[in-house]
């Protein structure tokens, strides 16, 4: 009887010590993976508040730069720097509403700025009107910047708990934050920033393109459960752990239901997507998981991109251009029809290297100017004609017809001729109706691929 009662107790007590065990294990990989997480924001915090200080710097500068040439390279800084501070604004676990504003600004200066760099490169001066637009994104770049310091300092004194948000935006909480609210400064920030002057220009970004009617809004309204399901899709249903309706957005003027959600063996992974109300589309999709390799080539990523685009839908889109960035690349794909390229019609798709998974999709320029109805006139010159003037100089290489915007409410009906010249490329528009040269891109080569300018 005494040696069955000792054997119970030691039982209990093997069972007692495994539970503390098992606890400390649990409490500590917990800890862990919150300070994980603290590290990861703080971060993202960092990187946001650096490009968006370096972007006021360079906008100082050039407000007094007198060179076409010291412009270009400042313009090209500014865009690249907003773009950058944009990515990193939407890596945050944040809800779509509280940086709509903060984020239409900082695409709206990159996409300005580059519009700029075009207008410089192109002979044209800064006009008055151009020089206080410049001078006043300057001073809403400072404001901004002393807003990011404050919430840097916020983080690095531990007073926002990011994990707590985090799980709040994924629904893994159900309270409210009161303190500390990052989403709350970031509608503070958005509120003060509502008057940030109007840019009218020649951008797919600019107010004047912004306010145009966007065609995806003729297409039938869907419900919140078929917009959960899309959403479901876009990201691959087998992969998601949980998904959260998270509110209603607007997009270069497309209402849209937003979600986030968690997937499957990535704990500081968080998927955020829109769908449109009206057709149910992908407006974008963003997944922050970390990439650390880089298995794949860029060219295996267009192939990866195509094939998740007909999967959705997205039917005769041809890569335009890819780059490659931090084992991502990111993929320009556009709309031919009638072997005719539809420039405004883009979508733009990041795909991860290391396994070739779309992480993210932007289709708002594309969901606001598609229509299955687009009138394509007949071309009334021969493309030869103008094949053998522009041989004298350049060897040409392709020839296509394209339909560009030449302005913010215009399209014309292009012969595109790709050519080359001492190692060069050249990329010339000329109008197949009346012969008019409409515009000459170079291609420039980069570590991370081509752009043209």
């Amino acid at each position: 009887m005494f040696k069955r009662q000792t054997l119970i107790s030691l039982a209990v007590i093997i069972a007692i010590i495994g539970i503390i065990s098992f606890g400390t294990v649990i409490y500590t990989e917990n800890k862990a993976y919150k300070n994980y997480i603290q590290a990861q924001y703080q971060m993202r915090i960092y990187s946001l508040l650096e490009n968006v200080k370096n972007m006021q710097v360079s906008l100082s500068k050039a407000t007094v730069s007198q060179t076409p040439g010291q412009r270009v390279l400042l313009f090209e800084e500014i865009s690249r720097q907003a773009e950058g501070a944009k990515n990193e604004l939407h890596n945050l676990p944040l809800a779509n509403e509280s940086i709509a504003q903060t984020s239409k600004f900082l695409t709206q200066v990159s996409d300005y700025t580059y519009t700029l760099v075009k207008n410089t490169n192109r002979g044209a001066d800064i006009d008055p009107k151009e020089a206080k637009t410049i001078e006043e994104l300057k001073d809403y770049s400072s404001y901004l910047t002393l807003q990011l310091q404050s919430l840097e300092k916020d983080v690095a004194e531990g007073k926002i708990d990011w994990k707590q948000i985090k799980d709040q935006v994924s629904g893994n909480v159900n309270s409210a934050l009161k303190e500390n609210n990052v989403d709350i400064k970031f509608q503070n920030i958005s509120n003060q920033m509502n008057d940030y002057p109007t840019l009218i220009y020649d951008g797919p970004f600019s107010d004047k393109v912004l306010n145009i009617k966007p065609k995806i809004l003729e297409e039938k309204l869907v419900s919140k459960d078929v917009a959960l399901q899309n959403a479901k899709d876009a990201i691959g249903a087998d992969k998601i752990q949980g998904i959260k309706f998270t509110g209603e957005s607007s997009r270069m003027n497309i209402p849209a239901y937003t979600f986030a959600a968690n997937t499957k063996g990535e704990k500081n992974s968080t998927v955020n997507i829109a769908i449109s109300k009206n057709g149910g589309k992908i407006i974008y999709m963003l997944n922050n998981r970390d990439v650390k390799t880089d298995k794949l080539s860029v060219k295996d990523a267009v192939i990866k991109g195509r094939e998740y685009m007909k999967s959705k839908g997205y039917q005769d889109m041809i890569p335009l251009y890819a780059l490659r960035y931090d084992n991502v690349a990111i993929i320009n794909y556009v709309y031919v029809k009638d072997s005719v390229v539809i420039y405004a019609d883009q979508i733009k798709i990041k795909v991860a290297l290391d396994n070739g998974e779309v992480v993210g999709v932007e289709a708002s320029t594309y969901l606001k100017d598609h229509s299955k109805q687009r009138y394509i006139p007949k071309p009334k010159i021969d493309y030869k004609k103008y094949q053998d003037q522009i041989s004298k100089k350049l060897k040409v290489e392709n020839i296509r017809l394209a339909y560009i915007p030449i302005d913010s409410s215009r399209e014309v009906l292009c012969y595109e001729y790709v050519a080359s010249k001492d190692g060069e490329k050249y990329i010339i528009y000329i109008n197949a109706e009346t012969g008019k040269e409409e515009n000459i891109l170079k291609v420039i080569e980069t570590p991370n691929g081509e752009l043209t300018m």
